[in-house]
């Protein structure tokens, strides 16, 4: 799955809705086993949201982020962490967001890294952290039933590294 090019170093992104607005902050960092994620937003509505990793570093939010492609999937798997031949790699925990509209989470993800390998999230053109619309219900292809792209952050290549 990669080397330990990227461990303990930490990317944060701006989220952005499809207005364009930064609506919150993601971080990610490489443990030596797995990525961590703090993911903090607000202005969602409330209820489930469909979470995915993307597989191209683009967030034209006037197009609907369309333009960070598909799941990242190096494995070929089906989507859905509860479809029997899945799931993606880049399939995550639906996002909960309480009646407030606000929500910080902190997230532990092992089919990623946070480097140019197979399954890495920083490969030439980057990838996305996309947030949906609706709940994933994790099974139904292509995206769990989640419904258009509400939000969007760029994990490139280019962006600076924090050291922890």
């Amino acid at each position: 799955m990669g080397g330990d090019t990227a461990f303990g170093h930490r990317i944060t992104a701006p989220v952005i809705n499809t207005s364009a607005e930064t609506i919150g902050h993601v971080t990610v960092w490489q443990g030596r086993d797995a990525l961590y994620l703090d993911i903090t937003v607000a202005g969602l509505s409330a209820g489930a949201h469909g979470m995915h990793f993307h597989e191209i570093g683009r967030c034209d939010a006037n197009a609907e982020f369309v333009s960070a492609g598909g799941h990242v999937d190096a494995s070929g798997r089906h989507h859905g962490v509860l479809h029997p031949h899945g799931p993606h790699d880049g399939d995550l925990p639906n996002l909960i967001i309480p009646s407030s509209g606000a929500v910080r989470v902190n997230l532990v993800h092992h089919r990623v890294r946070l480097d140019s390998g197979p399954s890495g999230l920083r490969d030439a053109d980057g990838s996305a952290l996309i947030i949906h619309v609706r709940r994933d219900d994790g099974q139904t292809p292509p995206t769990g039933g989640s419904g258009p792209r509400a939000a969007c952050a760029v994990i490139h290549p280019d962006v600076q590294e924090l050291t922890p």
